[in-house]
């Protein structure tokens, strides 16, 4: 989001930006300029992963609702998937429905980042095909160890397989039901 709450549809990391301190392997330069999608319709919200993503070296690129995150994906192939379920238009969990059923985007990792968190919430975003359900409000350290955990998986998945990214077939492990327990 600029400042005047419009969305940013792309941005990548300025050269030499101060960054604070990552993770290891966080700014690994194999990382370097991948895409992070992120759909949440809270302009403050979507300013904290902007800002996180982009510290990480990753390049931002933001929707404010399900509709918005589809054209955008009609265009790229993001390396990450943060998906808020709470948004105008189409929630969450059928926009994760719809990615699912996109074989060229199948094998992109998806997390759920919402303040919804009832079990049956959290159910439900695994079973219509989330790799994670992450709890707000999280820290800035659990975001970026979350971001990282699933880039860095989804990069040695390639290297296995040895194939571009955009051939890399989907993961066979079973999404991960972790979530914050509560505030990070």
């Amino acid at each position: 989001m600029d400042q005047e709450g419009v969305p940013v549809l792309l941005e990548a990391p300025e050269a030499g930006a101060a960054r604070p301190d990552p993770p290891p392997g966080w700014g690994n330069p194999s990382n370097r300029n991948k895409i992070v999608l992120c759909v949440d319709d809270v302009a403050p919200d979507l300013r904290l992963l902007r800002q996180c993503i982009m510290s990480g070296g990753f390049t931002f690129v933001g929707a404010a609702n399900g509709v918005e995150c589809l054209k955008i994906v009609s265009r790229i192939e993001p390396r990450l998937i943060l998906l808020d379920v709470n948004a105008p238009a189409l929630d969450g969990f059928e926009l994760c429905r719809r990615l699912r059923g996109n074989m060229r985007l199948s094998h992109v990792p998806i997390a759920f980042i919402t303040a919804r968190n009832s079990p049956d919430d959290v159910k439900r975003g695994l079973a219509v095909g989330g790799n994670d359900y992450i709890l707000k409000p999280v820290s800035i350290a659990r975001l970026r160890e979350r971001i990282h955990h699933w880039t860095s998986r989804r990069l040695s998945t390639e290297q296995i397989l040895g194939v571009p990214r955009d051939r890399a077939a989907p993961q066979a492990e079973a999404p991960s039901a972790e979530a914050d327990a509560g505030p990070a």
